[in-house]
């Protein structure tokens, strides 16, 4: 195998049908697995004549084929996981067979495509056969429906007893999604080591899917590649986050057809028009002001000199009860920060960014709610939310639209000494499941810096190592030097 190039991304090889609708199949697999950060490798099993309500016709592609294309690439590129959708034919399962024994060090994802959403057979029984007997101990996670999981071990009588036969079977792990079932939520449960590991709980949406499975299987696939573990109980695992993942994007379905909602894979592309094309980008120097070392009539100049340091977005935080005071110097920092087109947002007070047209508000947990502010201030506004240490308030406020989130506070703060702790590592996952630009907060200085942008900071919001700085402009710099030197991945 190609040994990998870290410039690049991680591949996967996806063997699976044609959808021509472009809900399922390989355009499904291809776009779970670009928005999860990976390269696919498409090889077409079958060619299929179908759209979103049914499959009318399945045209399996010769065996011959299917290998040429996928040791095509192969012999060219660094493949770091496979996923296996809809198989065409029996022949097609023992050449995969073949494949798969030849890299035995590559996990595999299979995704037991049996029947279309309409009710077409896509497997008959000599394919199954087949599935069962040579693919499924080459299985590194098998993700069958509860459908699925009793065609492929009707010797059992019961969902858990089916996953037991599959794992006896030869996989190492099977995920059983309920979306069949006759439940309140939708409960998917994990099985490996011949037992049950963990059952997920997802609201259930109201509409049908064309394409879902594929979508679960393929993220599963993509963050396989990217390193992440498949399974730590943690949020931050390949199986929790694939079905996150799947979930939000079943959230966001459309419909483009007459039949099923088709998922919307790029979900969190719809925040890139409002924050990354109409809005200044969320990224390098952060500074943020503190009434108590910038006296009211250094404010504004402390604020220009670190932009002239490299500053590229500033934050004005005055907690006192003066209203007419901070209106004033609001103001004239919004004109400052309007001259050298840098966006000032305002902290809590949604009302005072309003007042003075900042270009937007930052919004902590006993602030008015993001709808609140975003109704306030309008689609153009910068939108950020507090996270403190904990990745589900970012999750949240992703969904609702925030435009960036911050966690903190990384090191000992001299403004916030009180402010809870935030570990090194809840970057790393925000940053593998996020859409959205992160901030980093809380004693930062030049020298613990670049820990926190190698962790995948996009911004660090930085008070006392600025403001508390005999040259605030050179202080500046300093951070400044850190995102031209491209030290944020």
């Amino acid at each position: 195998m190609i040994p990998a190039n870290p410039a690049t991304l991680p591949v996967v090889l996806t063997l699976a049908g044609n959808d021509p609708s472009g809900g399922a199949g390989l355009s499904a697999d291809i776009e779970t697995i670009v928005s999860l950060g990976c390269h696919p490798a498409p090889v077409v099993t079958a060619l299929t004549v179908q759209d979103t309500r049914n499959v009318r016709a399945l045209l399996p592609v010769d065996p011959e084929q299917v290998l040429a294309q996928a040791r095509a690439v192969l012999d060219d590129m660094p493949v770091a996981a496979f996923k296996i959708g809809v198989i065409g034919s029996a022949e097609n399962a023992a050449a995969i067979h073949g494949l798969l024994t030849a890299h035995p060090a590559i996990p595999v994802v299979l995704d037991p495509v049996l029947a279309a959403g309409g009710g077409t057979e896509l497997a008959g029984k000599a394919l199954i056969e087949v599935i069962q007997t040579l693919l499924l101990p080459l299985t590194t996670v098998l993700t069958p429906n509860s459908v699925e999981a009793r065609r492929l071990a009707p010797e059992a009588d019961t969902l858990n007893a089916c996953a037991m036969a599959l794992l006896a079977r030869g996989c190492q792990y099977v995920l059983i999604s309920g979306g069949h079932e006759p439940t309140e939520d939708v409960i998917n449960t994990l099985y490996g080591n011949n037992r049950s590991l963990e059952t997920f709980h997802w609201p259930r949406l109201s509409n049908e899917y064309h394409g879902s499975g594929c979508t679960l299987a393929a993220a599963i696939a993509a963050l396989l590649a990217q390193g992440h573990e498949l399974y730590s109980g943690s949020p931050n695992s390949a199986i929790y986050r694939a079905q996150n993942y799947t979930w939000r994007s079943l959230q966001a379905g459309y419909r483009a057809g007459g039949g099923q909602l088709l998922p919307n894979r790029l979900f969190w592309a719809r925040h890139f028009p409002r924050s990354t094309m109409n809005k200044p980008p969320c990224s390098g120097l952060y500074a943020v002001t503190d009434a108590s070392l910038l006296s009211d009539d250094r404010l504004t100049a402390a604020v220009e000199q670190a932009i002239l340091g490299g500053a590229r977005l500033v934050q004005y935080r005055d907690k006192s009860g003066d209203g007419a005071r901070r209106r004033l110097q609001a103001r004239a920092l919004n004109a400052l920060c309007r001259r050298h087109r840098i966006p000032l947002i305002v902290n809590d007070d949604v009302d005072l960014a309003a007042r003075v047209g900042a270009a937007g508000v930052h919004i902590g947990k006993d602030d008015p709610a993001l709808a609140t502010a975003r109704a306030r201030l309008g689609e153009a506004a910068l939108i950020g939310v507090s996270c403190y240490d904990r990745l589900d308030l970012a999750l949240d406020a992703e969904r609702a639209g925030a435009d960036y989130v911050a966690f903190g506070a990384f090191f000992p703060s001299p403004t916030k000494p009180a402010e809870i702790r935030a570990p090194l590592d809840l970057l790393r996952e925000a940053r593998a499941t996020l859409r959205i630009p992160i901030v980093a907060i809380g004693g930062i200085t030049p020298e613990n810096a670049p820990s926190l942008l190698e962790a995948g900071a996009d911004s660090l919001a930085v008070v006392s190592a600025v403001f508390a700085q005999p040259d605030i402009r050179a202080a500046a710099r300093r951070f400044a030097a850190l995102f031209a030197r491209g030290i944020p991945t």
